[in-house]
Order: structure tokens, then C-alpha cells, then sequence
């Protein structure tokens, strides 16, 4: 009986609330804003916010996309090669891994199980 009369009073309560809520205006209802100078000049052939952010958006996407065709196209100088490193041979001792290209390597993996 309490449980109904408290949900019951709530119910009251809650609808009676949001019925006399504020107005929400989400931004809106606000005069138009003054565009001057180049902005007024952009808005006057886009006039929509969506419109302006992909004049801009493909504005970029243009000047990267020249960018990287540019660099596409443009020949670079040839590197010259690099000098080859002389390997020498270290001597190691067993519990030292030889590198995967020296004759050491083989016999230290036919020796690691003893």
C-alpha cells in the first residue's frame, strides 16, 4: 500500500515537472550573425555551416593530395651507396651467442644441448 501511494505520488510529481520545464533552445533563436569581410563573401555562396566545413575540408584535402602528388613525381638525387662494413670474426666463448651469419653459429646450436 505505501509502495503504490509513494510511486503514485511520484508519477504526480514527475509529470507535473516536466510539463512546467524550461524551454530548451539548443543554440538557436539567436539573431544571425553580421558576417563581414571574407567571411561575408563565403557565406554568401555557402550559407549552411555543414557547407563551410567542407569548403575548408577539401580545401585541405587538395592541398595535401597536390603535396603528395608533387613528391611523387619529383625525382631525387640517387643516394650513393654505403660503404660495406668489413666483418671480422670475434672469438667467443660458450656462453656468448654468435651472430646467425658466422661459421661459429651451427656448432654453438649442436653444442647448446649438452
Amino acid at each position: 500500500m505505501v509502495i503504490s501511494t509513494l510511486s503514485n505520488a511520484s508519477r504526480t510529481l514527475a509529470s507535473r515537472s516536466s510539463k512546467a520545464g524550461s524551454k530548451r533552445f539548443f543554440g538557436s533563436g539567436g539573431p544571425t550573425p553580421k558576417w563581414e569581410g571574407l567571411d561575408k563573401v563565403l557565406r554568401d555562396r555557402f550559407p549552411e555551416d555543414y557547407q563551410v566545413a567542407g569548403v575548408f575540408l577539401s580545401g585541405y584535402g587538395i592541398l595535401i593530395g597536390g603535396y603528395l602528388l608533387k613528391s611523387k613525381f619529383t625525382k631525387t638525387p640517387e643516394a650513393a651507396p654505403a660503404p660495406v662494413a668489413v666483418v671480422t670474426e670475434v672469438a667467443s666463448g660458450d656462453d656468448i651467442l654468435p651472430a646467425t651469419d658466422s661459421t661459429n653459429f651451427e656448432a654453438f646450436i649442436n653444442n647448446s644441448d649438452k
